[in-house]
């Protein structure tokens, strides 16, 4: 078992790798910010000079926490180190959690519907200001919102491994439910935007600006996969303090 000293000098090791400037006779950790956990600390290099005078020049920006595992003495730098709904009863969550059979579809449901109300909100736009660089600009930006509802509900559900091609396929499988929602019940509106205003007589059919809007939706739902991301490094770190496995434990 290692002791809270040879915590310390672990983490220290550690920081000294990664700041060779200050090397480890530089550095030291700060005791109002240790945390001790039933399976090793949570400790906060910082330079020793800036420790001992608070002079902002001596500190080191940014500095993550280092966890030392109580009984391998394995210390390894921490992004996330709080609660996590990652690990479930001490052990790593699942890749698809309870709640996934029921928000998954409901994602859908919901990017369906953002779908559906952007057009209605361009709808509006073209009717109160009728300018057409306008709208695209405004069609690009509701394209990229739209997908923020959905991304919102699959963040509830507390996937681990929530990858970007299943973040695309939620958000292309919105767009052909409100497409078929749109034929059957007819609630979107026409908009057909002309370039007349601009000496140019070409018309842009609805047809065509939604195969358009299709493809950046397509694009701005991998959005969902920068969250994945954090997800993923959440979890690892969870895992990391919470419930180390026995190979990390060797490591």
């Amino acid at each position: 078992m290692f002791s809270p000293g040879d915590a310390k000098a672990a983490a220290i090791q550690l920081a000294a790798e990664r700041y060779p400037t200050f090397g480890s006779d530089w550095l030291d950790v700060d005791a109002a910010k240790t945390e001790e956990r039933e399976l090793g600390f949570i400790l906060h290099v910082q330079s020793g000079r800036y420790l001992a005078t608070h002079d902002a020049s001596a500190e080191i920006k940014d500095v993550q926490p280092i966890f030392v595992n109580r009984r391998t003495g394995a210390a390894a730098w921490v992004k996330r180190y709080g609660p996590s709904d990652f690990v479930v009863d001490g052990q790593p969550g699942p890749d698809w959690p309870p709640l996934a059979t029921i928000v998954v579809p409901f994602a859908v449901v919901v990017q369906a519907a953002s779908w559906i109300a952007m057009w209605w909100g361009l709808y509006a736009l073209a009717l109160a200001i009728g300018f057409i660089p306008l709208h695209l600009i405004a069609l690009l930006l509701a394209v990229a919102l739209s997908v923020l509802p959905t991304d919102r509900v699959i963040r509830y559900a507390r996937f681990r491994n929530f990858n970007r091609w299943v973040g695309l396929a939620v958000a292309l499988a919105g767009l052909v439910l409100a497409e078929l929602l749109a034929a059957t019940f007819g609630l979107m509106p026409r908009i057909d935007l002309e370039l007349e205003r601009l000496g140019v007589s070409i018309e842009l059919p609805m047809e065509l600006v939604k195969v358009v809007a299709a493809l950046g939706l397509g694009t701005a739902g991998t959005f969902i996969d920068q969250h994945g991301k954090c997800t993923r490094t959440a979890w690892h770190d969870s895992r990391l303090i919470s419930a180390p496995a026995d190979d990390d434990e060797e490591e």
